[in-house]
């Protein structure tokens, strides 16, 4: 005989962060957490990077470890984790270590009961660069995983990245280090020849929910096209796409993909995308029929599906 499992009134939640290297991703978490703990959530930010000086005691990297200058500290640290990677044989290494920190972070927690432990707290891993990271997540938590994705057009990268590389080499010439910002934003995208190495754009369009860095930094309600009611249900309030209760309260059901859409003030890029073949089809007007009413939804407010 089987023993129902007690419902969780406020599970936790787990989102994360997906980033080409440039792009501002300290700036949405900031607003993320600030929107949860207003709330009334417990918000814990987990850097998967900050494991390193931990691992490196135990596997010797290759290439030494550097935090100054900056580029050298990018260079060095993408090269340890793709030698974590391929010295695991397990492309999502990372992942399982940001998992452990959970596990770690949960345990340490002091609640009223067993029950407390798990609800009412929003994990956020920064950041991860693999699609085997995020189909484990997804895998371990179904429903209760969101990734979000930053976008920052890449010439606006190499530009942000070039002043910072110059700034922490105590230099003025920009242009200079316009070259470095291009490798690192290369390497990051898709390591070629490499079957452990970093592959943001094979990872970056899987997300549930896209956010434009290149948008002013707006107030958080203009931020707030995603998860915006909580208690024991999770709704999406990013347009048209409500899922169903009964999906939401299995959380290991798998996720179904959705379309992007545009959020109507255009500080995000959407909700919900599985298929970049969707996202560049749908630069376009169309009209969609959601609850029995016909809805809108033009090019500069939408990337349908």
């Amino acid at each position: 005989m089987t023993e129902d499992l007690p419902a969780i009134p406020n599970p936790e939640l787990v989102f994360g962060f997906v980033a080409p290297i440039g792009a501002d991703v300290d700036a949405p978490i900031a607003l993320f957490t600030r929107y949860f703990e207003n709330r009334g959530y417990r918000v814990e930010l987990i850097k998967v990077t900050k494991v390193f000086p931990i691992l490196k005691r135990f596997i010797k990297p290759e290439k030494p470890l550097i935090f100054s200058p900056l580029y050298h500290r990018y260079k060095s640290h993408i090269a340890y984790g793709n030698q974590l990677r391929e010295f695991f044989g397990d492309n999502a290494f990372l992942a399982k270590t940001a998992l452990f920190r959970i596990l770690m972070k949960r345990n340490r927690r002091k609640p009223l009961t067993d029950a407390d432990r798990y609800q009412k707290t929003v994990f956020i891993i920064q950041q991860f660069k693999r699609k085997e990271e995020i189909e484990l997540l997804r895998h371990i938590y179904g429903r209760l995983f969101f990734q979000v994705s930053i976008y920052s057009r890449r010439s606006a990268r190499i530009d942000y990245l070039a002043r910072r590389f110059a700034h922490s080499e105590d230099s003025s010439d920009i242009d200079a280090c316009r070259k470095l910002a291009e490798d690192v934003v290369q390497q990051d995208t898709k390591e070629i020849g490499s079957p452990y190495g970093q592959s943001v754009g094979d990872t970056f369009h899987d997300a549930d929910f896209i956010v434009n860095a290149d948008i002013p930094t707006p107030s958080v309600e203009r931020w707030s096209c995603f998860l915006n009611h909580f208690g024991g249900k999770i709704r999406w309030i990013a347009g048209l796409f409500t899922p169903p209760v009964s999906r939401l309260s299995n959380p290991f059901h798998k996720p179904r993909s959705g379309s992007i859409r545009r959020c109507r003030n255009g500080a995000c890029l959407g909700c919900s995308s599985r298929s970049s073949r969707r996202y560049r089809a749908g630069l376009r007007s169309r009209s969609r029929t959601h609850a029995g009413r016909r809805t809108r939804i033009s090019a500069s407010a939408t990337i349908a599906r």
